[in-house]
């Protein structure tokens, strides 16, 4: 959903390119950079992995460790995980001890960091992971509550009347499903720092 060759760490599988998201603009984090006027430090996304398992899944310090780069630190940590959790049946119990331990391993290491997590939006796997996809919303909801994070849901905006529309192979974005989730995430993202500045 995030990788894109020659972006991410050497080594990364990758999935895009792929179909019509055929360049680096069409990337809904390309996007959200450009809506939020801000800097790519490092993009470390590793196409397959679980936020709760396997190599280089999301609690991974190792992985972690690799948003900071040339020695400079993130200012802000935008996640979009859960998917391959989902699809491969992980119980919604260790999904949600392993994406808390995620959220603490990055405060932990980047202490002054501003996360901001995504929900999953509908796929065109249709019904069959409609309900644990709910529940594992639910979860990265109340985590955010808990830890003080943002959230970009993404559920209203692809639904399960446009998902055929906005993706394909099951839940992998086309263009137009990387532009509706780069907006969301860029204008949220431009309008929640602009608040903290406030504060």
């Amino acid at each position: 959903i995030t990788t894109y060759e020659g972006i991410i760490p050497e080594g990364f599988p990758t999935y895009y390119p792929a179909g019509d998201v055929d360049s680096i603009d069409k990337t809904w984090w390309n996007i959200a950079l450009k809506a939020s006027m801000t800097n790519l430090l490092a993009n470390n996304s590793y196409s397959g992995s679980h936020v709760s398992q396997g190599t280089m899944y999301g609690a991974s310090e190792k992985r972690i460790e690799l948003l900071s780069k040339d020695g400079v630190d993130p200012d802000v940590v935008v996640i979009n995980m859960g998917t391959n959790d989902l699809t491969h049946n992980i119980s919604l119990t260790k999904f949600t001890t392993m994406y808390k331990q995620m959220i603490e391993n990055i405060k932990k290491m980047y202490d002054d960091v501003d996360i901001f997590v995504l929900t999953m939006p509908s796929n065109t796997y249709a019904m069959k992971f409609n309900e644990p996809r709910l529940k594992m919303n639910e979860a990265i909801r109340e985590i955010a509550e808990t830890y003080g994070l943002f959230v970009v849901d993404l559920e209203d905006d692809i639904t399960a009347d446009n998902a055929y529309d906005c993706m394909y192979a099951g839940a992998h974005p086309n263009a137009a499903g990387m532009s509706i989730i780069g907006k969301e995430v860029g204008i949220l993202s431009q309008e929640d720092r602009e608040d903290l500045l406030k504060i």
